[in-house]
């Protein structure tokens, strides 16, 4: 299992050669036309990949770091080479900040919230101190219903500056510091203060149930440190 881990992490390296070249023609053709200073060139993924951590087969649907960051770099028009964001972010901001290049305004209904601000250098009043992380339960094939112990599990969860928040839906919990245990391999959740599980508890119920202004209101909630 572990050689094959290794081919794969080898193959979905290999893949971003292609990825390389197709950056390359696109940028040259910018060049050629005199627009590559008036262009956005955004680079990210739609979810994160484990492959081995957590002694978990390479796959993703997990509420690890491995599986919810994702590589996000920009270049574009006031946007300082070097930049780096250190606040939340998260991939529902990717079209409020599109919107907001193309000087739209993007519908009430949307989650997220335009990162372009902070790119050019720009400290926003108010940011989001958490955000939810979800999977909902999949509809199991015959094999995993014959199967009780491949059963797809579906989870809510709380990411915070300092911690990580897991409710399972057969009534696990997981928690962790993520100040001293960045690797997420210590379970805390049978030794933190109750009063703490109750917090990120009530505050994650109302970050599964909101929408558009009331989740961003949700999200700048300031929760124990």
């Amino acid at each position: 299992e572990l050689g094959d881990i290794d081919a794969l992490y080898q193959r979905r390296l290999q893949t971003l050669q292609a990825l390389d070249d197709l950056i390359e023609s696109v940028v040259t053709a910018l060049e050629d036309t005199g627009q590559l200073e008036n262009t956005y060139i955004i680079y990210t993924s739609d979810n994160g990949y484990h492959m081995g951590e957590h002694r978990l087969r390479p796959s993703k649907n997990t509420p690890y770091e491995e599986d919810i960051r994702v590589p996000f770099v920009i270049r574009g028009p006031g946007i300082m080479p070097g930049t780096r964001l250190d606040a939340l972010t998260l991939n529902i901001d990717l079209a409020p900040t599109f919107a907001a290049m193309a000087g739209v305004q993007p519908p009430d209904f949307v989650d997220g919230r335009s990162l372009l601000p902070q790119l050019q250098g720009k400290t926003p009043p108010t940011w989001r101190s958490s955000f939810l992380l979800q999977k909902q339960k999949s509809t199991p094939s015959q094999a995993e219903e014959e199967d009780t112990s491949a059963t797809p599990l579906s989870f809510l969860g709380l990411r915070t500056i300092n911690y990580t928040y897991v409710e399972w839906n057969n009534g696990e919990k997981e928690l962790y510091d993520l100040r001293k245990d960045p690797y997420q391999l210590q379970n805390i959740a049978s030794q933190a203060d109750p009063t703490l599980l109750q917090e990120f508890s009530h505050h994650l119920q109302e970050l599964s149930q909101c929408k558009a202004e009331d989740c961003r209101r949700i999200e700048n909630k300031p929760l124990t440190p």
